[in-house]
Formats: structure tokens, C-alpha cells, sequence
């Protein structure tokens, strides 16, 4: 089982480009997942986009795992992703 760091960071969960993003927070995070609390407490898309800066650029993808009332369990797909934009930024 992975570790797990309390962190109570803000987050945001895209759902699709025509919906805003949702405001939540990360309550915990391993390098496998993380615990998600926030209004959630309605239909998702099984795979979704985690977005952990305020203007997107950095986002990872994720599946549910588990949900209940306004918390979510989330598995990481793949690596964390960045922008293009990000990127750029950085690297100047």
C-alpha cells in the first residue's frame, strides 16, 4: 500500500470544457492517489482531471475509486502532466 501525506491543498476537478471546475481539496496523496473532499456529492465521469494549480497547468488524470457523500478516492493514470504553457513558464 502506498503512503500516505496529509496535505489540505486546494484542487480543482474538470469534468469537461463546458463545465467550470470544481473547488475541493486534497486531503491526502500518495504517489498512487489521493482522497478528494469537496462538492462532490454528484455524478462524475468515471475518469476525470485533477487539476492542482488554479490555472490548469499542472493536472493529473484519474479514475474514481470510490465515492461517498462529499469525499472521493482517486487512482492516478499515467504521470503528472503539464501545459505547454507550464512548460514554457518553467523553463525561462
Amino acid at each position: 500500500m502506498a503512503r500516505r501525506t496529509q496535505l489540505g491543498r486546494r484542487c480543482w476537478i474538470a469534468i469537461g470544457p463546458q463545465q467550470p471546475p470544481i473547488e475541493c481539496e486534497i486531503c491526502d496523496i500518495s504517489e498512487t492517489g489521493a482522497k478528494i473532499a469537496g462538492q462532490v456529492n454528484l455524478e462524475l465521469p468515471q475518469e476525470l482531471e485533477l487539476l492542482l494549480t488554479a490555472n490548469g497547468n499542472v493536472r493529473r488524470g484519474c479514475t474514481i475509486v470510490w465515492q461517498a457523500q462529499n469525499e472521493l478516492g482517486v487512482r492516478f493514470l499515467g504521470r503528472q502532466r503539464r501545459t505547454r504553457t507550464a512548460a514554457v513558464q518553467q523553463s525561462n
